[in-house]
């Protein structure tokens, strides 16, 4: 077959992706996967922050932010225990307050500001947030999503 398409001509560019896949080291062919960080991880990284990186530290804390809401994204409606959460509340009670006080002045999260001010119940500041979000095709729509949730005072995770 290869013979064929190198005859004829590689108009899909199958010979190239197999160029492209023999030229990569066997070892990283057959690679483990990697497993996923979990919540004691992530904080190891967050202490091993020196100096200090606003944008590393809002990666990591957006990965707790979202590990601590596991256990109410993933729950089985059918279970007859509820699944412990992998962060204590009141460690990620601390994360979300952190994570305010990054994304305060940066533009490019103030959607996410707007929801984690509504999961904590500070519903007025969410709306008052949600409603500064600047149009730019996407994430207008995302803000108006969560401050219905807002203005309706529901705290709960929700699906937006």
């Amino acid at each position: 077959m290869r013979a064929l398409i190198w005859l004829t001509g590689d108009r899909s560019g199958r010979l190239k992706e197999l160029r492209e896949w023999q030229s990569i080291a066997d070892d990283l062919k057959n690679a483990e996967r990697a497993d996923t960080p979990d919540y004691a991880d992530l904080c190891r990284a967050l202490a091993q922050l020196d100096p200090p990186k606003p944008a590393r530290e809002m990666y990591l804390r957006h990965k707790i932010w979202w590990l601590s809401n596991n256990h109410l994204r993933y729950r089985d409606p059918k279970a007859t225990m509820a699944t412990p959460p992998a962060v204590p509340e009141d460690e990620a009670v601390a994360n979300i307050l952190r994570l305010l006080e990054l994304y305060e002045h940066d533009l490019k999260h103030q959607v996410e500001r707007g929801e984690l001010l509504r999961q904590l119940g500070r519903f007025d500041e969410a709306v008052a947030v949600l409603k500064a979000v600047k149009p730019d095709g996407y994430s207008e729509v995302k803000a108006v999503k969560i401050e219905r949730l807002a203005l309706a005072r529901n705290a709960d995770l929700q699906a937006i």
